[in-house]
């Protein structure tokens, strides 16, 4: 819906408030998967020895997740006008994939 949006769009005004709409989504899957990434860790160290398997693939989905969505929104990032809001999650995005980031 919010893409076809985009396809009739004259005003370009419109169009950068819903490109900066579609980039919240993706945003957002990435600081979940930064969010939940710690524990499956933890998961591993405590949890029962014969799972230590499914954690290392829910640390490897959770991976997956977050860099499909990153690049989802770098790709809108390029057509975004405004340089406070791309820095700002461009800002978002390296702190979570810092937070991520050591784990297996």
């Amino acid at each position: 819906e919010k893409y076809a949006r985009l396809g009739g769009l004259g005003n370009k005004r419109q169009m950068q408030l819903t490109l900066k709409e579609m980039t919240r989504i993706p945003l957002q899957v990435c600081r979940y998967a930064g969010f939940l990434k710690p524990f499956c860790r933890e998961l591993e160290k405590i949890g029962n020895k014969n799972l230590k398997v499914d954690a290392r693939v829910a640390a490897k989905m959770l991976d997956s997740g977050f860099y499909a969505s990153r690049l989802n929104v770098l790709t809108n990032l390029k057509y975004i006008q405004g340089r406070i809001f791309i820095a700002g999650v461009k800002r978002q995005l390296k702190t979570t994939e810092t937070q991520k980031s050591g784990m297996f």
